[in-house]
């Protein structure tokens, strides 16, 4: 953890780990690990009120990077993807049910309400595999270009030609899920409330907000400040040192002995 070496086991005993989060003021994590008994694991959880909510270990059976294929996306920080699940379990199932939200939780940046399907650069698909697996697909949008009208002179001219819609750019991951932890059904619904903002605060004053957990958000606006009032420090300028001429010292003239000759 933090490029330390520590033998967290959130399954065993979460109170190190929730520590952690806590200090780190993190509500999301992922634990991954590797032991013979657990292979190549994936701890993903969440915390409500400094406590582990909902845990999933996940093993990965297989894996296809990004690398590997052809079509590589080229994607921005902060870049919101489009979450599909698929599978009857993730609509019937208590315990998928949990799992799908808390992976909607880790991967979503904010909801919206609407979006542009031409303008979307990732999309994230995951399937539910027999009785324990979960695959992991990523594809990249290709509708603007996606549907072409056919320059065939024959009569068929003007047939609309498909392209493929989405493309697949990885990684392609399965997974196999081990074990779970999830919260009672009081406990989640507990963390799905909001606090109450106090009938005072409500009332719309200017630049004052209140953000989802209540607190007050303020704009503050400062008039533009006359420069040259402001006090600096003072330095003194640099002058010109005079150079003495007289300290100079020149070369002393040396005679050169004449010769019989010129003279």
């Amino acid at each position: 953890m933090m490029g330390r070496k520590h033998e967290v086991k959130p399954f065993e005993d979460a109170a190190h780990l929730e520590k952690f989060c806590e200090t780190n003021d993190a509500s999301l994590f992922i634990l991954g690990n590797h032991t013979k008994k657990r292979p190549q694991n994936l701890t993903i959880g969440r915390l409500y009120n400094s406590k582990v909510l909902d845990m999933v270990e996940l093993g990965i059976e297989s894996m296809k990077s990004m690398t590997e294929f052809p079509n590589k996306g080229n994607f921005g920080l902060g870049l919101k993807p489009v979450i599909i699940f698929q599978g009857e379990r993730f609509e019937y199932s208590d315990e998928y049910i949990k799992i799908r939200n808390l992976l909607a939780d880790l991967f979503r940046l904010q909801d919206s309400e609407r979006f542009d399907i031409t303008q979307t650069k990732k999309i994230m698909v995951f399937t539910v595999l027999g009785e324990k697996a979960i695959s992991l697909r990523c594809f990249t949008s290709n509708l603007p270009s996606a549907y072409e009208v056919s320059e065939d002179p024959e009569p068929s001219n003007g047939q609309v030609v498909s392209k493929e819609p989405l493309v697949e750019i990885g990684p392609s991951v399965r997974f196999i899920v081990r074990r779970t932890y999830l919260s009672s059904e009081d406990a989640f619904k507990e963390s799905l409330k909001k606090p109450k903002v106090i009938e005072k605060q409500k009332k719309k004053k200017d630049n004052i907000e209140h953000n989802e957990l209540g607190q007050v958000l303020g704009r503050l606006h400062v008039q533009q400040q006359d420069l040259s009032t402001l006090v600096l420090k003072h330095v003194k300028p640099i002058k010109k040192k005079k150079i003495d001429t007289t300290a100079i010292k020149r070369p002393k003239e040396v005679e050169e002995p004449v010769s019989d000759e010129d003279a």
